[in-house]
């Protein structure tokens, strides 16, 4: 569990190690029995990790690397170093040292402050070269690995968490504007963090400056357009995908013992295990699943699927029970326990497999989390082939979806092509309930509405991403989940939960060149017909099954029905307590008495998007609660409680 930790400028060398080293022990829940402070020029960077790390051959506990009055610390995993290398010597910029801040370091000195767009890996990194008086930070695509920064009469700083800033110095005002959105299950602000004095580098984003420039942050990824580029046959391009996927996983996995692969009964783990099997030529003790099983007549039950996927290869799985997993199981001393207030859903059934990985003996877990937004796609292509007047093809693609009623016909096949004029106007003609846009959020009831209105959460939220030329709104949905910014926010918690239990979490799909050529395919290889992610399955034909490559008349592995029985059996005491002299509701955040409304129609309807907007705003107001000591204060508190409050984050 790495953190990392810079301070650049302003202070001296001796104060700039004790921020340093305070930041480090704020962060130990990153990593607290390896640790190292060095000093280049006028910076000085720190990192800390615990011994698994280093005892299973990974380098962050080392990632330090000095050269020529340029400092690097960096928590990162980099994958196809041979190709990195070979780019490295055309540009006669060898690294010295084995570790990833040695190749980053030797990155910046290629390709400056664009290194990062040349770098594929899991990574967050700082570099300061104090003879140009550049600094070069940056985040991965994956987004796994958190790096913040803030301002202070000591210098520039960064960490790997929001408590070793504090720790170091920040401010410790409460944001309110980024807490309601929390609040509110939104995550609209790529850069605000709970604290007004600290920012996020967002995902696939460098910050940098030169001099005394001030910082600024450039994107070094954006996602690609879908739809576009060659056209393999569908059997063609299935061979390429299975040799990168292939290739995918076999950077990722753990170069000096097993690894798991937390493994269901869909489409994308299985893809992800057999890739592993092809990497390793079988090597069941290389790349051991770990799966859930839930209870006959369950729909998240799976166990049939995985156990085909296991004897194809004569493995055998790590079962979890899932009647053991609670996932509102101390809520609110996780909530006192976090960096921020976001939290997950499924932390508790994620915890779980981590667990299930160590029990395997891996530090190492591999899952499908990507393969949904590379390889299928919403019923929103309707709305395409409605806009091209295809109306022929709706009517085909409605009767093998199972589209039989007007709402649903009209929801994905109309609504989504209606201008912001014609939503209004529908929405009028609904007594003024709200027709959305597609892609739009709600903004909750129980979110306060001058809250609400002084923060413009209702126009944020239907803030929804623009159209590129020629981009279908499929193509839209493809770009749009892999650029919110929701979604790193998840994967960053998913990481942090997992490191917590000694796991490194990875995603093989996510790998930019196998998001590069999934979206080369076209639209039909998503969702034609009964069909969704054929590319994916046709890759994995002879890898996997065909028992569980096979067309499914329904969606299988869902988790729905282990959320709603934790709600049933815990929500109703949390809510309550959360009611009860709310502290978002003092902040002018929640209204109380609606958010009781709420937790009602939930009780009476299940929905499970108002569960997880009850469940975040739970979390949020139990968060805010252990972490009082940040007072909304318009100047921030005395500088006296700013400890205390990186204590409590800590």
């Amino acid at each position: 569990m790495t953190a990392i930790v810079a301070v650049i400028n302003g202070a001296r060398a001796a104060r700039r190690e004790e921020l340093a080293t305070r930041a480090l022990a704020a962060m130990r829940q990153r990593g607290a029995e390896i640790s190292r402070v060095a000093s280049c020029g006028d910076a000085t960077v720190g990192i800390a990790s615990d011994a698994w790390e280093s005892a299973t051959g990974r380098e962050s506990s080392v990632a330090i690397a000095i050269e020529a009055g340029i400092i690097v610390v960096a928590d990162a995993a980099l994958y196809y170093r041979t190709d990195l290398l070979r780019a490295l010597r055309v540009s006669d910029a060898r690294p010295s040292g084995t570790t990833a801040a040695h190749a980053i370091l030797a990155a910046y000195r290629a390709w400056g402050a664009q290194c990062a767009g040349r770098l594929e890996g899991d990574f967050a990194f700082i570099v300061w070269d104090s003879v140009a008086r550049r600094l070069v930070a940056a985040r991965d695509v994956g987004a796994t690995r958190p790096l913040f920064y803030t301002e202070t009469r000591d210098g520039l700083l960064l960490a790997s968490a929001v408590a070793g800033l504090a720790a170091a110095g920040a401010e410790p005002a409460l944001n309110l504007a980024h807490l309601g959105e929390v609040a509110a299950g939104l995550a609209l602000d790529e850069t605000s963090t709970c604290l007004a004095s600290i920012d996020r580098i967002p995902a696939a984003h460098t910050l940098s400056f030169v001099g005394e420039a001030r910082p600024a942050l450039i994107a070094h990824w954006t996602p690609p357009t879908f739809e576009t580029g060659r056209r393999l046959t569908l059997e063609d391009g299935a061979v390429v995908l299975r040799e990168l996927l292939t290739r995918a996983v076999q950077e990722r996995l753990d170069a000096r013992g097993p690894s798991s692969v937390w493994l269901s009964g869909g489409w994308d783990s299985p893809a992800v295990f057999g890739a592993g099997m092809l990497a390793t030529g079988g090597d069941v003790d290389r790349v051991r699943a770990v799966s859930i099983t839930y209870p006959v007549g369950d729909p998240g039950r799976e166990d049939e699927l995985i156990h085909s996927i296991a004897r194809r290869w004569g493995a055998t799985p790590h079962w979890i029970d899932s009647t053991g997993i609670s996932l509102l199981a101390d809520l609110r001393q996780r909530a006192a326990h976090r960096d921020e207030p976001f939290a997950h859903a499924f932390e508790q059934w994620n915890r779980a497999l981590a667990q299930g990985s160590r029990a395997v003996d891996a530090h190492v877990a591999l899952h499908g989390n990507g393969g949904d937004q590379l390889f299928q796609v919403s019923l929103v292509y309707l709305a395409d082939l409605a806009r091209r007047g295809r109306l022929l093809a709706v009517a085909r693609e409605c009767r093998a979806r199972g589209v039989r009623d007007a709402r649903t016909l009209f929801r994905w096949a109309i609504q989504p092509l209606l201008p912001e004029a014609g939503l209004r106007a529908a929405t009028a003609l609904r007594g003024g309930r709200p027709l959305r846009a597609y892609l739009e959020r709600d903004v909750p009831a129980w979110i306060n509405a001058d809250f609400a209105r002084r923060n413009a959460l209702h126009e944020r939220a239907r803030t929804t991403p623009g159209r590129r030329h020629g981009e279908s709104l499929a193509a839209v949905e493809s770009r749009y989940y892999l650029s919110a910014p929701y979604f790193p926010r998840v994967y960053a918690c998913v990481s942090s939960l997992a490191r917590e239990e000694g796991v490194e979490v990875r995603s093989p799909l996510l790998d930019p060149r196998v998001i590069a050529f999934a979206a080369e395919r076209p639209r039909e290889e998503r969702a034609w017909r009964r069909e969704t992610k054929r590319a994916l399955r046709a890759a994995m034909r002879g890898v996997i099954p065909d028992d569980v490559l096979a067309p499914r008349a329904m969606r299988t592995g869902t988790t729905g029905r282990l959320f709603g029985r934790a709600m049933r059996r815990d929500g109703a005491d949390l809510v309550a307590e959360a009611t009860r002299h709310s502290r978002l509701a003092e902040l002018g955040i929640v209204d109380p008495d609606a958010l009781q409304r709420g937790w009602e129609t939930w009780q009476a309807n299940g929905d499970g998007n108002l569960g997880v907007a009850l469940f975040l705003t739970l979390q949020a107001e139990f968060w805010t609660r252990a972490h009082d000591g940040a007072r909304a204060l318009p100047n921030g508190p005395p500088a006296s409680t700013a400890m205390a409050l990186a204590g409590a984050l800590s």
